[in-house]
């Protein structure tokens, strides 16, 4: 699996989004870091070792209004930036899903994030690149 985002992911989420209605598009983004075991291994495919790692960065994409949930980013020991949310949005805009909200829990790396997006209790909303 590589890193980043799971872009064949993606292909298949924009044939089956061709069946779907606008709304069952919405999308919340949700992301947290895992620790993971720091070991490493052997990739026979890529004839490459991978690891050690001792955090994995999960992305979910999943439907606010239908019943859809699918993984579209992972990479090891990187902290979530808004480059990387903002290309994960734009991504998902192309293929007509909308990203109306993200959630995450409130460790150090994201309440990096919500300050980098001038997030807080009174403004809990950002815009993206494009204007939305």
């Amino acid at each position: 699996m590589r890193n980043g985002v799971l872009e064949d992911v993606l292909n298949i989420m924009k044939l089956n989004g061709d069946g779907l209605q606008d709304y069952q598009k919405l999308t919340v983004l949700m992301f947290d870091e895992v620790k993971i075991s720091t070991t490493m291994e052997y990739d026979v495919l890529r004839d490459e070792v991978v690891g050690p790692h001792s955090q994995i960065q999960v992305v979910m994409a999943r439907g606010v209004a239908s019943s859809w949930k699918q993984p579209i980013y992972i990479d090891f020991d990187k902290k979530m930036t808004k480059e990387i949310l903002f290309n994960i949005i734009e991504k998902l805009d192309k293929i007509g899903f909308k990203t109306i909200c993200c959630v995450s829990d409130c460790g150090g790396g994201n309440v990096g994030l919500w300050r980098a997006l001038d997030i807080s209790y009174e403004n809990p909303v950002f815009s993206i690149p494009n204007g939305r």
